[in-house]
């Protein structure tokens, strides 16, 4: 007699993913590790258990199931028109896994009850959560010299680039505020330990973009709130712009971070583009030649770097620029790559989540409305200064999305 999947089934799946999202913000090769062991086993016990087959064939109806398949299809036919096959492959590969990401955490929780479906939703995010509490206690110790040799440096802990750092932890302070605002006990607390840790990392880590990013998409998620919750919004925009302007005057770093962007872009004016600045505005002049020579499907999913060593082979554009494998601009490098499709395919993602989080905002479950909406306005704008399909990131918008918008009823 086949038996439903049942408790053996959920608890297994449930430890698996709740370590997946544990370990995504402390290490790549752990969680690449532990989606592939719950991959496996979703997949080897379906093939054992007829139930959980339907729920896997329920599972490809998910809302974001089609977007996130159309992105990766449009990333895969890029490959004919590939130079560079190995580094087209890569860019699939790494696209592939998101979708996977988020029909695995949605097959998962369909196999529960309404209201454990929720509860296992939002323990997922309170994994995640503890991860980047536990990765930001380590780079705090770092930041403070009680380990380490970077006391008072840009905050990078466990060697993580600190343009990923800050965004990882913009995600936790969204998910942590969230919690904090619609949930009770536990949950509110580490909601608050996860948000109290979350913005000092964020300033510590020093990228200018998260910095406005944060800030932007605070001001965006409190227009739609009720006014009580609002105020908590507006007193957290306030919180913030202080800090700012606190760390400008007693931060030599901090001043000299915002100080250096205004240089940048006067240096840049003046004719003077070898500057952190100046060499990204290059970098995103370079993709838009490559995308009005190849308007419609783009260069190739993998040549980015074939077109630019043309170009700085025919004098178009300076040499440094090839020091670069992107044009840190999300939009600007899948226009080069895969053209306006590739384009429409990755924003079709993001108007089908902004549909489901709007709709879960309006109606009983606000915390899941608000954590998708914020953590896809914060991607969405972060993907204007540098690449957002970077493992990490992408895990964790996998995450959040799998969790919060499985389902698109308010």
């Amino acid at each position: 007699m086949e038996i439903k999947p049942g408790f053996l089934h959920k608890k297994v799946l449930f430890l698996l993913l709740a370590l997946f999202a544990l370990t995504l913000p402390l290490s790549k090769s752990v969680s690449a590790i532990l989606l592939g062991l719950v991959s496996l086993y979703l997949l080897g016990t379906a093939f054992l258990n007829r139930h959980l087959r339907e729920e896997l064939r329920a599972g490809l109806k998910g809302p974001l199931v089609l977007p996130l398949f159309l992105y990766t299809a449009v990333l895969a036919l890029g490959l004919l028109i590939s130079e560079d096959l190995m580094e087209g492959l890569d860019r699939v590969r790494s696209a592939f896994p998101v979708l996977l990401i988020y029909f695995v955490v949605s097959v998962f929780l369909n196999l529960n009850r309404e209201e454990e479906r929720e509860r296992g939703g939002m323990l997922l995010i309170s994994a995640f959560i503890t991860g980047t509490v536990l990765l930001n206690v380590v780079g705090l110790l770092e930041y403070s010299g009680v380990i380490g040799n970077r006391k008072y440096l840009i905050l990078e802990p466990l060697n993580m680039h600190h343009i990923w750092y800050g965004n990882l932890n913009a995600v936790a302070l969204y998910a942590g505020l969230g919690l904090f605002l619609f949930s009770s006990g536990k949950y509110k607390w580490l909601g608050f330990s996860s948000a109290f840790l979350a913005l000092p990392c964020i300033l510590f880590a020093q990228s200018r973009g998260v910095w406005l990013g944060v800030l932007l998409t605070v001001m965006a998620s409190a227009t739609l709130l009720s006014s009580r919750r609002k105020m908590a919004f507006s007193l957290l925009i306030l919180i913030l712009i202080a800090l700012l302007f606190s760390f400008y005057f007693i931060s030599d770093v901090f001043r000299e971070r915002i100080d250096l962007a205004r240089s940048d872009i006067a240096l840049f004016y003046s004719g003077d583009a070898d500057t952190s600045l100046g060499t990204r505005f290059l970098m995103w002049k370079a993709a838009l030649r490559i995308f009005f020579a190849n308007p419609l499907f783009g260069a190739g999913t993998g040549d980015y770097m074939v077109s630019v060593s043309k170009m700085i082979a025919s004098g178009e554009t300076p040499l440094f620029v090839g020091e670069y494998n992107q044009p840190h601009n999300m939009y600007l490098f899948l226009l080069a790559v895969n053209g306006i499709p590739g384009l429409f395919a990755y924003l079709f993602i993001y108007y089908a989540g902004f549909n489901i989080s709007l709709r879960l905002l309006g109606g009983n479950k606000s915390f899941f409305g608000l954590t998708g909406f914020a953590v896809l306005f914060h991607y969405l704008f972060a993907g204007v200064f540098d690449l957002t399909n970077t493992q990490m990131m992408s895990y964790a918008l996998a995450l959040v999305m799998g969790s919060c918008l499985s389902k698109g009823e308010g």
